[in-house]
């Protein structure tokens, strides 16, 4: 799944003019400030906006959709309606992914998700060690 190669070049060539524009600098600064301060609701909230963009802005090279799976698509827009913010996939996809402020709620998540034969659910954790390298 996903584009690479010419195909990717071509989808980056081929932008979606039609999509309005946002200030990227600035959501990033945002993101990195909610990050920085623990304020999880708005680290969220703007990793949401970057997917959403993201998903429109390259819609036209996963056929007209914002995601290139269907059913990881109906994940993400259940998690959505049930008030999930900072959902999106993975580069060309097709691994979609939420956020939540903790465990408990990503697992009360993943069982609403659970009738989506599939795909396939994991919960993680971030590292407050970061990357270690070998």
């Amino acid at each position: 799944m996903g584009c690479h190669g010419s195909a990717e070049s071509r989808a980056f060539a081929e932008l979606d003019a039609g999509v309005p524009s946002f200030d990227g600098i600035e959501l990033a600064q945002r993101v990195r400030d909610a990050v920085e301060q623990g304020q999880f609701e708005a680290f969220a909230q703007g990793i949401g906006q970057l997917q959403d963009f993201m998903g429109r802005s390259f819609a036209h090279a996963q056929g007209g959709k914002p995601y290139v799976s269907a059913d990881v698509a109906a994940a993400l827009h259940r998690l959505q309606e049930a008030g999930v913010r900072g959902c999106g996939q993975s580069s060309w996809g097709p691994t979609g992914f939420a956020f939540f402020k903790s465990a408990g709620e990503a697992k009360t998540a993943q069982r609403m998700l659970a009738d989506i034969s599939t795909i396939d659910t994991y919960v993680s954790a971030a590292s407050e060690k970061g990357a270690i390298y070998t």
